[in-house]
């Protein structure tokens, strides 16, 4: 097995819909070097490739903002 060593500030494990956007997020507010790991083979996505399909009817928060709900 190879070994590869890589030197962050932050490690961010799970590649899934959260996982990304707070790895994103902590290298543009800090500007450290930040690594987000994934263990499945795919690329990314997680558990989030999974929510498709889902459609909200009618959310009472939507439409308190003013957001029509379609």
């Amino acid at each position: 097995m190879a070994k590869n060593i890589m030197n962050c500030d932050l490690c961010v494990i799970g590649a899934g819909g959260c996982g990304l956007v707070a790895g994103v997020k902590a290298a543009d507010l800090t500007g450290k070097k930040v690594i987000i790991l994934e263990k499945a083979k795919k690329a990314f996505g997680g558990s989030s490739t999974f929510a498709h399909g889902m459609a909200i009817t009618d959310s009472t928060f939507q439409k308190k903002a003013g957001e029509k709900v379609s």
